[in-house]
């Protein structure tokens, strides 16, 4: 089989309409985390800045993949997913370590005794 001119059509030819669907899955969460990790880079998030970082990288692979034959040989293909594999443990380590720095917050006694109302 010829490869065809690029791999979402590679996708499509090789896997039907249903391995196409799970492309556009693919694709869909990986705008929903680009997406979370720009928030979280807005925010100022410990590591929001690396895990946005390794998104772009996915898309700009993502991105050629639309206009050739990239995901279909490992020199594409395994970058690709290396890189996914990247941007989703550091996203995941980003909001783990800014749900643990919001716990600290709230236990810090300090910050309790000085958010109660002082009452004379």
């Amino acid at each position: 089989m010829l490869s065809p001119h690029s791999s979402v059509f590679a996708v499509l030819g090789r896997t039907g309409f249903l391995g196409l669907a799970l492309f556009l899955v693919l694709v869909g969460l990986m705008i929903a985390r680009t997406r979370t990790a720009a928030k979280a880079t807005r925010a100022g998030l410990d590591g929001a800045t690396r895990a946005l970082s390794w998104w772009c990288a996915c898309w700009v692979i993502l991105t050629s993949a639309c206009f050739g034959v990239v995901l279909e040989n490992p020199m594409g293909g395994v970058v690709f997913g290396i890189l996914l594999g990247l941007a989703r443990a550091s996203t995941k380590a980003g909001a783990e370590a800014s749900a643990a720095h919001e716990v600290e917050e709230t236990h810090d006694p300090t910050l309790q005794r000085a958010q109660e109302p002082a009452m004379h």
